[in-house]
């Protein structure tokens, strides 16, 4: 490489690696290359290579040597090694984006232990988009973050439901947020609606067992509100309707649900939905129609369903009869548009 750009080596701002990069090779690399902002680490391999942790270090040594950096994305697939944690800061406070990926280790991610992401605290004043997946990391951004602005908390372990309140209270200028978690109870959906800066909100949970939601507030800043998984009906639709100011509903990964959400329910015509590409919703689009509840439907297909779902699912919105939307069908979507949207 040195050979090859010579003095171009400090113009490079942005480079992707993947995880079979020795301690070593990171020294090397962070002399060639010091002016980098933007790290992407890739690290969704097998993990039985055998190196025992040595690309974990090497990842280390490559962020705590980069002064400028300010974008890091980290994709993992395996367990981190316990071996290589560490009570000092790695990441330099030029940081304004974090983050990090894991595919299959959630179960795998203990309190007790200290990771190199578990050091970012409020002194990274100029943070605004992180990915949180430990309390110890809720604990340490609880004293406020004026510029971040984009959050995803991802489920883990054990989650302090008291810490995320603390933290989410403590952010309130926080504009977007992802919330995938099996701990949610009414207080945390009351202190989220409760916010005067929130804009876009995903709300991604599978286990919601016993949750009981009574009295929500008002939001009147949440313009986009996304709902995935097993989100039961009623909070749904309880949650929905707190939302005043909503211009997009996004339901296309709430299949589990939708059967049961009732549309009549809903207090106030919405701009845009998104539906699932699913057999079932040419069902809901029947009773959507006769309301009249929304100015726009999006039906898109994201991945292969198979020809012959696909082939019936055709099938059933081509029969459908509409009296207030017109559609328009194109190989991988379908969009509903209000006649009178006026009325």
């Amino acid at each position: 490489m040195k050979s090859d750009l010579g003095p171009k080596l400090e113009l490079v701002q942005s480079i992707d690696l993947d995880c079979e990069k020795s301690k070593a090779f990171a020294e090397t690399f962070v002399k060639l290359l010091p002016n980098i902002k933007t790290l992407r680490f890739d690290g969704s391999w097998d993990c039985g290579c055998g190196c025992e942790g040595e690309w974990q270090q090497g990842l280390i040594t490559v962020l705590s040597c980069m002064d400028h950096l300010e974008h890091v994305e980290i994709e993992f697939e395996c367990e981190l090694s316990e071996d290589i944690g560490t009570k000092n800061q790695i990441f330099p406070k030029s940081l304004k984006s974090l983050d990090i990926r894991f595919n299959n280790t959630f179960e795998q991610i203990e309190d007790e232990n200290i990771y190199f992401y578990d050091t970012i605290d409020s002194s990274y004043i100029n943070l605004q988009s992180i990915t949180i997946f430990s309390n110890r990391m809720l604990q340490n951004l609880s004293s406020g973050l004026p510029n971040l602005q984009k959050v995803e908390i991802i489920d883990f372990q054990d989650l302090d439901e008291s810490k995320l309140i603390k933290f989410l209270k403590t952010n309130p200028q926080l504009r977007k947020m992802n919330t995938t978690s099996s701990s949610y109870n009414e207080e945390i959906i009351n202190t989220v609606l409760s916010s005067e800066n929130l804009e876009y909100w995903h709300i991604c949970s599978y286990g919601w067992m016993g949750t009981e939601v009574n009295n929500l507030p008002s939001n009147y800043s949440i313009k986009h509100l996304r709902i995935s998984y097993d989100v039961p009906a009623p909070i749904a639709l309880k949650i929905i309707n707190a939302c005043k100011s909503i211009k997009t509903l996004d339901l296309s990964c709430y299949e589990y649900h939708l059967n049961s959400l009732e549309w009549s329910k809903f207090e106030r015509r919405i701009n845009i939905l998104n539906l699932p590409y699913d057999i079932h919703t040419p069902n809901h689009i029947k009773d959507i129609d006769a309301l009249r509840l929304f100015k726009s439907i999006y039906i898109e297909r994201k991945y292969d369903l198979g020809d012959l779902i696909i082939r019936i699912f055709f099938e059933q919105m081509n029969s459908i009869k509409l009296n207030n939307y017109n559609i328009t069908i194109t190989t991988k979507s379908f969009i509903l548009e209000l006649i009178n949207k006026t009325n």
